[in-house]
């Protein structure tokens, strides 16, 4: 009958009585190499990288309302961003200097057409951004 494995014979993937388990490949040769191509790349889009002009919150801002409620610190590593939920942890890297500072976002801006992220006082201070006032950086999130 079909299907069925004559007395001795083993039918295809089964060991015949006393023997090892034939090995079973899997359907594609590629199939595990797949699977790690796509959590790589997974994990690659995760990280998204944006490039354009930072600026820095006046002094004279300090205490005001930011967009999510906090109160505008100066000291403390805080960004604006038009579109970055709050609270979203964002690098930003002043190529000039090289330095990097991590900040946590807490308001929305900037305002100003070609700018992609007003830092306070205290991260721009340790990226090397107060002398010149605006700056190209990088910015990962």
């Amino acid at each position: 009958r079909p299907g069925q494995a004559r007395p001795g014979q083993a039918r295809p993937g089964q060991a015949r009585p006393g023997q090892a388990k034939p090995h079973v490949r899997s359907a594609h040769p590629l199939r595990g190499a797949l699977s790690v191509i796509s959590i790589a790349l997974l994990l690659c889009a995760c990280a998204e990288t944006e490039r354009g002009v930072a600026s820095f919150y006046a002094d004279s801002l300090q205490g005001n309302p930011t967009a999510n409620g906090d109160r505008y610190d100066k000291d403390a590593l805080t960004a604006a961003h038009l579109t970055l939920p709050f609270d979203t942890e964002v690098t930003v890297t002043y190529p000039k200097t090289g330095k990097s500072v991590v900040v946590v976002v807490n308001d929305r801006g900037p305002y100003v057409e070609g700018r992609i992220i007003d830092l306070s006082r205290a991260a721009a201070t340790a990226i090397g951004l107060t002398e010149d006032g605006v700056g190209e950086v990088v910015i990962k999130y």
